[in-house]
């Protein structure tokens, strides 16, 4: 077997654990099924002309064919950046959620959708974190209360836009008591 062909098999296997069929195929419609398989055909084309594009550049440039990268290796790469990102993206969310979201959600409540203990919940609520998220959530508050023309419907929403708005220096120069 060469390691183009160990490569596509390396790609059918991931195509099939990236888009796994229905566990119960008689519960699920023809055309799901049918979308499974057209995600897998659509994953295993693309990596596939991917991997023969490097192989003529590296045959082009006089290098060894054996050379020619990993497929799963750069799914793995890719999949670890994914969760990475993922998992900054979540701790702002839980930051702000116990913060300066509309509402404050309890940190049990948080805990339970995470999968995380509420202890944990609460210790990731600190100075760094919440100055971390402070200039995305006091540029969004700044743009909400200058979006409302009467801010007595709703005082206590009105003043978590206000606690936002002086959390960083930006919203500090657009602090318009109203």
């Amino acid at each position: 077997m060469t390691s183009y062909r160990r490569a596509l098999f390396d790609i059918d296997v991931m195509a099939r654990l990236r888009f796994p069929m229905p566990e119960d195929p008689d519960v699920v419609s023809d055309e799901e099924v049918e979308a499974v398989w057209e995600n897998r055909r659509s994953f295993v084309e693309q990596y596939r002309e991917l991997l023969e594009q490097r192989l003529d550049e590296l045959m082009t440039d006089g290098y060894d064919i054996d050379a020619a990268p990993d497929p799963l290796v750069e799914e793995l790469g890719w999949v670890g950046d994914q969760l990475a990102w993922m998992q900054i993206y979540r701790d702002q969310l839980i930051v702000f959620a116990r913060t300066f979201a509309s509402e404050a959600i309890p940190a049990r409540t948080i805990g339970d959708c995470t999968n995380m203990s509420h202890s944990t919940i609460v210790r990731m609520v600190n100075e760094d974190s919440v100055a971390a998220i402070a200039p995305e959530v006091s540029g969004a508050a700044y743009h909400a209360l200058h979006a409302v023309d009467n801010h007595r419907d709703d005082p206590e929403f009105y003043l978590r836009l206000k606690a936002a708005l002086v959390s960083t220096e930006e919203g500090k120069e657009h602090d318009t008591d109203q």
